[in-house]
């Protein structure tokens, strides 16, 4: 595992297409069967790979844990903040949470 400092752009990118293909994985296959070997060939790498990005499929889950709270947050925060009723945050909550849960955000992981 390399320490956040030393990461060099290619080196986070790397990181970013494992997280968005273990988030794949984990969606088709649930968590439960979503190996690191599972998410090695979606990314079309190996598990050396994934392991030297991250310290273990532990690091790697709560990457992808950051990433989903990141996205869903960065989608609801601003439909949040044009609600002026506290019945409307509620509904608006509600929508937002359940169709954020809808859609398929990451259709593909960049390969």
């Amino acid at each position: 595992m390399r320490s956040t400092d030393k990461r060099t752009f290619l080196d986070e990118a790397r990181r970013a297409q494992i997280v968005a293909c273990a988030i794949e994985v984990i969606a088709e296959k649930g968590y439960a069967n979503a190996s690191l070997a599972h998410i090695a060939a979606r990314a079309s790498t190996s598990k050396g790979v994934i392991l030297y990005h991250f310290a273990g499929k532990d690091e790697l889950i709560e990457q992808v844990v950051a990433e989903v709270f990141k996205v869903a947050t960065a989608e609801l925060v601003p439909k949040l903040q044009a609600e002026t009723t506290a019945r409307g945050h509620l509904r608006t909550y509600i929508e937002a949470r359940v169709g954020f849960l809808a859609k398929p955000i990451w259709t593909t992981c960049e390969r």
